[in-house]
């Protein structure tokens, strides 16, 4: 049984050793690892950054746009406002970027168990 603060290491080790048996690519969008540690992969943000700026950067959510649950009310929105802060501190927007993140951190999921995609996202809006 993993406990306390080492499950993070642990876990990463262990998919590591099944990535090099198996050939398995378990960073991929398809299972990220970072993200199903933190929480689920919605809420984990993504940022593909160009930083001399000779062509785009990419800002999203490490699960894309989840065409599969599309219009279901079941995707999480964090991923996608917490993409949209870097976005804005990358363009300079510090102050507005500061914002979002501190509505995403003072929203409490465990105050509305099981919310949709829009009642997170009224929930975040209402801590801007």
């Amino acid at each position: 049984m993993i406990a306390g603060d080492g499950i993070g290491p642990e876990v990463i080790a262990e998919a590591l050793k099944v990535t090099r048996a198996t050939g398995v690519d378990l960073q991929s969008e398809e299972y990220d690892l970072g993200g199903a540690i933190s929480g689920g992969i919605g809420r984990a943000a993504s940022a593909n950054l160009n930083p001399d700026r000779t062509g785009p950067s990419l800002f999203e959510p490490v699960h894309g746009s989840a065409p599969d649950i599309a219009g279901t009310g079941r995707a999480n929105p964090i991923a996608a406002i917490v993409s949209a802060a870097m976005l804005l501190d990358f363009l300079g927007e510090a102050d507005a970027a500061s914002r979002m993140t501190k509505a995403v951190e003072a929203y409490d999921a465990s105050a509305v168990p099981h919310a949709s995609t829009s009642e997170i996202g009224d929930a975040i809006a209402e801590r801007l």
